[in-house]
């Protein structure tokens, strides 16, 4: 890949999480959204609910992605040179959305019902 396909693969990439961390927000909250810039916080929304076993997991793949975010922003607003961003690179942030996109509303990842907690002493779920 040469700059300019890395570039469009940044920009593809950023547009994907971006529409992610919306839905994400709609799914959630029923105030109108904010500023772009709450993109990283709005990506943790993925764990809201998912069953507690696997929120860790929900929010390490947020967390993930908002790192992807914040490289493909470098990449396109030149904060870095894009012919440092491999293929390879491309490949992984492909992989981590892929990880997320497992996570989301509407996935087959079981989700939690009212009143379930995690507790991190416990094997089991216990509910209040």
């Amino acid at each position: 890949m040469d700059a300019i396909e890395i570039r469009t693969e940044a920009l593809s990439v950023r547009r994907e999480i971006e529409t992610i961390s919306r839905d994400l927000w709609s799914t959630f909250i029923t105030t109108p959204k904010t500023r772009h810039t709450a993109v990283k916080i709005r990506l943790t929304l993925v764990a809201a609910r998912i069953e507690p076993g696997l929120q860790r997991a929900a929010m390490a793949a947020a967390q993930r992605v908002a790192e992807v975010y914040s490289e493909t922003s470098d990449v396109l607003h030149g904060r870095t040179r894009s012919v440092l961003f491999t293929t390879y690179r491309v490949a992984d942030w492909r992989r981590d959305l892929e990880r997320l996109h497992a996570f989301l509303p509407g996935s087959s990842i079981p989700t939690a019902t009212a009143g379930d907690r995690q507790d991190e002493h416990l094997d089991t779920d216990v509910t209040p």
